[in-house]
């Protein structure tokens, strides 16, 4: 649908542009690209015409920036920088289209940083292969109050598992930490303090440098990407997170499989992979372990040799569903793409039709919910202390042995299998 690059910029080693964001506020879309100069604000609400409305300059810029990062809570912006003198930022966006502020330019904590990843809900940020400021493999930052960040703990290791790590994604305290050429780690951050190593998952098929990946909402598959070429992208069952199962590989194309996936990210039944040189591909995973191409766009003449050149990043959600991409050398792209609820084709107002009943409460051993809907719901029991105690999906009437917890009071939480909003919330009172 539309283009924007700026041909003034440096042109750094593998190009001029690297990561793409997305952000919307008062019904206008925006594209955040970064650049060997800084980070740069493209309204795409008319994508046809995406339009620079502002732009803020790293603390390092030029030739040397290969890598930005970008993550937001609310209006702000935070951004990181993997090479020189560089530092955390963090940007109002609230005031867009007029104008963004920059509010924190400091090198304290952070100096650089490959990757970052907010779980907005706890509002910790988790920065990976950190050096300077708390200096470690792998950070976190209490974001609380957004503009002063806090650093909570630096690791080196979450159990026995030595980290080296590239990229991280994390959801409701499980952390999935892509762990270069140590495969992936999986890690509860229930303790941001002292995380508890869930596994370390090395041996699967086709393993090169783990790079990056993307969970569904609720953490049944982790979509996974080797940073190495001639290396498909995994579909990973999380059915039994301790024991990972890759069940699928995807191809770039069906007789020969010379890609080099970049970013992968899910959304809405989709799989979007920004693919250095094969650019955006997208697949239907509806069905995890039976992925389809359906739709992909590559106007890199080649050749696939597994250099870095090509797709970075890809943003696939943004209301309208258009898609946005990042290529290295051609800056951002606009793709259309259809809005969620058009590729999920939901049950309407399901939420207000969702009754449900807990009985006995209180209770000893078995818990018998009672749904009038047959669709598949995902439950999560948490104790008092927030943690989550007990999880797994349910389909209309359902009993549940809970003798081996302890007696107290605990919160049951329903959430819809497709969007993860949450459906209703009961307690009950466990009794010996």
């Amino acid at each position: 649908l539309g283009r924007w690059q700026d041909s003034t910029l440096a042109s750094g080693f593998f190009g001029r542009y690297n990561e793409v964001w997305g952000y919307t506020q008062d019904n206008r879309e925006y594209a955040i690209i970064g650049s060997t100069y800084g980070t740069h604000f493209i309204d795409v609400t008319d994508p046809l015409h995406p339009t620079e409305v502002a732009r803020i300059q790293g603390r390092e810029s030029g030739n040397a920036i290969i890598h930005r990062d970008y993550h937001n809570m609310g209006p702000y912006l935070y951004a990181v920088a993997d090479e020189g003198a560089s530092s955390l930022q963090i940007m109002d966006m609230s005031t867009l289209p007029d104008a963004v502020q920059l509010v924190y330019d400091n090198d304290s904590l952070i100096v650089r940083s490959h990757n970052i990843f907010i779980d907005t809900a706890s509002a910790l940020l988790y920065a990976v292969a950190v050096s300077g400021g708390v200096d470690a493999p792998l950070v976190v930052l209490d974001i609380q109050d957004a503009v002063h960040p806090k650093s909570i703990n630096g690791f080196n290791q979450i159990g026995q598992a030595i980290l080296t790590p590239h990229d991280v994604f994390v959801q409701r305290d499980t952390a999935f930490v892509n762990n270069g050429n140590r495969g992936l780690i999986i890690a509860d951050f229930t303790s941001p303090t002292s995380p508890r190593l869930i596994t370390s998952f090395e041996d699967y098929p086709e393993r090169g440098y783990n790079h990056s990946g993307w969970a569904t909402p609720n953490l049944d598959y982790y979509f996974m990407a080797d940073e190495t070429y001639k290396t498909r992208v995994k579909v990973v069952d999380l059915s039994d997170i301790s024991e990972p199962e890759v069940v699928a590989l995807l191809n770039v194309r069906d007789t020969i499989n010379d890609g080099l996936a970049h970013n992968p990210l899910w959304y809405c039944d989709r799989l979007y992979v920004a693919s250095y040189y094969d650019m955006l591909q997208v697949y239907d995973v509806a069905a995890p372990d039976i992925p389809k191409k359906i739709m992909f766009y590559d106007d890199d003449p080649g050749p696939n040799d597994g250099y870095f050149r090509g797709a970075w990043g890809v943003y696939p959600f943004l209301p309208s569903g258009n898609i946005l991409l990042s290529s290295l050398e051609n800056g951002l792209y606009v793709f259309e793409g259809p809005p969620c609820q058009d590729i999920t084709n939901p049950v309407k107002n399901i939420e207000k039709q969702f009754e449900i009943k807990v009985y006995p409460n209180p209770v000893k051993d078995i818990i018998y919910i009672d749904c009038r809907s047959n669709l598949k719901r995902l439950l999560r029991i948490y104790d008092t202390t927030g943690s989550i105690v007990e999880q797994k999906s349910i389909t209309g009437p359902t009993k549940i042995n809970i003798h081996h917890l302890v007696p107290g009071m605990y919160n049951l939480q329903f959430f819809d299998n497709r969007t993860n909003q949450l459906l209703a919330n009961r307690k009950i009172m466990i009794l010996r």
